[in-house]
Order: C-alpha cells, then sequence, then structure tokens
C-alpha cells in the first residue's frame, strides 16, 4: 500500500551510474581551451602566460581524470533510499553512507550533486542526460524537486 505522503515513484531506490558523457568533456575542453585563449591574449608577461598555462594543463588533466574517467575517489555510483539516505561507491573506498549536501544543482540539462561523508570531505557526482539512465535521471530530478535538495 502507498503511503498518502509519499507518490508512488518514490516508494523504489534510485540506482545511479556515472558514465563516459561526451556533453561533459566537450564542456570541460571548451572551458579549459577558452580560457587558455583569453589568457594568451591578455598583456601578461611571459612567465605568467607559462604559470597560467600550466595551471590550466592541469585543471585539465584533473576535471578529465576525475569527472570524466572516474579515476581516483571519484563517486562513480549513487544509490538514494526511500527515507532519503544515500550510498555512494567510489573508485577507492568502495560502497560508504554519504549526505546529500543542499547546494546540489539539479536541472535536465546538468545535475551536480555534491556530498559530504563521515570524514567530513566532499565529493560531486556529475550527471548529465548522456551518462546515466535516462529513467534514474528524470526519477531523481522529480524526486529533488518534491523533497527539495536536502535529504528526508
Amino acid at each position: 500500500m502507498i503511503s498518502a505522503t509519499r507518490p508512488a515513484s518514490f516508494t523504489a531506490p534510485i540506482h545511479l551510474r556515472a558514465g563516459a558523457s561526451r556533453r561533459l568533456a566537450l564542456g570541460i575542453l571548451l572551458a579549459h581551451g577558452g580560457a587558455a585563449a583569453i589568457a594568451m591574449t591578455v598583456a601578461l608577461p611571459g612567465w605568467f602566460k607559462l604559470a597560467l598555462g600550466g595551471a590550466l594543463l592541469m585543471s585539465f588533466w584533473w576535471s578529465r581524470y576525475w569527472h570524466i574517467l572516474h579515476r581516483g575517489d571519484a563517486i562513480t555510483e549513487a544509490v538514494l533510499y526511500t527515507d532519503g539516505s544515500w550510498l555512494v561507491t567510489t573508485a577507492e573506498r568502495g560502497t560508504i553512507p554519504a549526505v546529500l549536501a543542499s547546494d546540489s544543482f539539479a536541472q535536465p540539462w546538468l545535475t551536480a550533486l555534491l556530498f559530504t561523508f563521515e570524514d567530513g570531505r566532499r565529493r560531486t557526482l556529475l550527471l548529465l542526460p548522456d551518462n546515466t539512465e535516462a529513467d534514474a535521471f528524470r526519477r531523481l530530478r522529480v524526486r529533488l524537486k518534491f523533497w527539495s535538495l536536502r535529504p528526508s
């Protein structure tokens, strides 16, 4: 029997798996490429441009490593249970409980879920329409809209 306070779609856990995203890869490439192009056209000393270029290259490498390839301690999977609790799976630490931060962002084109772990560390799971199952992505956005981004 379904509770009068919970719609039927909220009675089953939502399993989210982050796969590769061409949109995210293109967005990261364009953001870093655009920043590099702007940095090279600004009147700055050569050594500063070189340092800025190195910083942009490191940022691109880290973004690719973390958000596109899901390496390191990146979140690869998350499960939202009906009581509002989360279990996330990271590449290095396995499956652990997490709390969804209130500053998470949910839109049809991009959802950024910011999680806090028991040890205080924070990790972000970026979900786009092309890197997760469409039904789970839709159910997540509906759930976050009706129950807000804060856990219940």
